[in-house]
């Protein structure tokens, strides 16, 4: 599921991360064993023992499918409202300019 970390930068931005301010926030594509492709979010948060340095780690990842979707709809309804927006700003300046 998760991308592969030894054919990329990945691991080394996460370890950077993880030892600069001990969290990591992402979102990636996952894929599952029938080869669906999901959106995931992975946050992980260091732990650290008694001298400061980072022993470990704690890993979430969180299926975010129904956020996006959710995401997409409101970005159609967001156009559409502005094209109704521009569509009543025109109706409005046609009407003022007729003479009754």
């Amino acid at each position: 599921m998760f991308p592969d970390l030894h054919e990329s930068d990945l691991l080394k931005e996460i370890l950077e991360k993880l030892s600069y301010n001990h969290t990591f926030n992402s979102q990636y594509n996952g894929r599952i064993s029938d080869g669906t492709v999901f959106p995931v979010q992975i946050t992980m948060s260091g732990i650290l023992d008694q001298d400061g340095s980072l022993s470990g780690v704690i890993c979430i990842f969180s299926d975010i499918s129904r956020l996006k979707k959710s995401e997409n709809k409101l970005r159609e309804l967001k156009k559409i409202l502005l094209a109704t927006r521009m569509n009543l700003l025109a109706l409005i300046k046609v009407s003022s300019s007729l003479v009754i």
